[in-house]
């Protein structure tokens, strides 16, 4: 992994997250040392109270977070992750593309490895299916409205 890996991979997210009308955001997280894109649809939910400060108010909103992780001592394996709060039913059977992507229930999120996607004919594809994937099933499953989400961005002015 290098960092215009990274760079394609901001790419990749910046193209998924531009036709979403609602707040969101592509970030590094320093604490967990990923790369993530993040959808909120703009509906408030009830704070955690069972989870630690940060992740109790990352958890107020209806979202869909995804991301790239490039691994730790105890799970060494580079890894695209996803998923979404509240968590939708049926999520861990809904098909997500590509093929190797799958739900882990250990930690509730849908995981395609890094170099299933690095190894595929069009990495950007993969992504792109894997992130279009968990959004579908956001609107599918967890009730998101895909018309009122998406943004159609006004027609060119006239050149005077």
């Amino acid at each position: 992994m290098c960092s215009s890996d990274l760079c394609a991979i901001d790419g990749v997210f910046e193209e998924f997250r531009s036709p979403f009308f609602g707040r969101t955001g592509v970030q590094f997280w320093w604490g967990g040392f990923d790369f993530a894109v993040l959808l909120f649809t703009g509906r408030h939910l009830a704070a955690p109270d069972a989870r630690g400060y940060i992740m109790r108010y990352d958890l107020d909103a209806e979202q869909l977070n995804a991301g790239f992780w490039p691994g730790d001592d105890n799970a060494p394996e580079a890894r695209f992750w996803a998923y979404v709060v509240p968590r939708p039913d049926g999520c861990e059977v809904a098909p997500i593309r590509p093929a190797p992507a799958a739900w882990v229930e250990a930690i509730s999120e849908w995981i395609l490895s890094y170099e299933q996607v690095r190894a595929s004919d069009d990495p950007r594809r993969a992504i792109l299916d894997f992130l279009n994937s968990v959004y579908g099933v956001a609107v599918t499953n967890g009730g998101w409205d895909a018309a009122a989400l998406h943004y159609t961005p006004p027609p060119p002015a006239p050149r005077a």
